[in-house]
């Protein structure tokens, strides 16, 4: 699996080699012709991190959590408010945002064109609008 994978990258060949690869995926690579000033700062941050932090996170987070698809019932009777937002370049993500819409009742999906993964970073000004009217939203309706 990719988990297993960054694992392994991280804990054996350091937070570089970790980062370069992360940095090629293709949820990440329109970001960096897009907007390539904001990837660089990115991609600079991604190399700090500390290699032994990043393999214990793959393995002990991401690696042990179990899957969104097995609480479909338990989403099905959430009562908030919920805002879902992927980018169409990020297809690992795309499938879990759509069940998640048809499992949560009050969800609501964005899709960002031309985004990958870090929707916040690729186009933080529509992001921040969108969250902002959002909660602005949610603040109105509990009136």
């Amino acid at each position: 699996s990719s988990r297993r994978f960054f694992l392994l990258m991280f804990s054996k060949s350091g937070s570089v080699a970790g980062a370069q690869h992360i940095a090629k995926a293709t949820n990440r690579t329109g970001f960096l012709k897009r907007d390539p000033a904001n990837w660089q700062r990115w991609y600079d941050d991604l190399e700090t991190h500390d290699p032994q932090g990043m393999a214990y996170t793959f393995r002990n987070y991401q690696g042990c959590r179990p899957s969104l698809f097995g609480f479909a019932e338990q989403m099905k009777g959430l009562k908030i408010p919920t805002l879902l937002v992927v980018g169409e370049e990020d297809q690992a993500c795309i499938e879990v945002n759509l069940f998640l819409r048809n499992c949560v009742p009050n969800a609501s999906l964005n899709t960002f064109p031309s985004c990958g993964h870090a929707i916040n970073l690729e186009y933080p000004d529509r992001f921040n609008e969108l969250l902002k009217r959002f909660l602005e939203e949610v603040e109105i309706s509990r009136r």
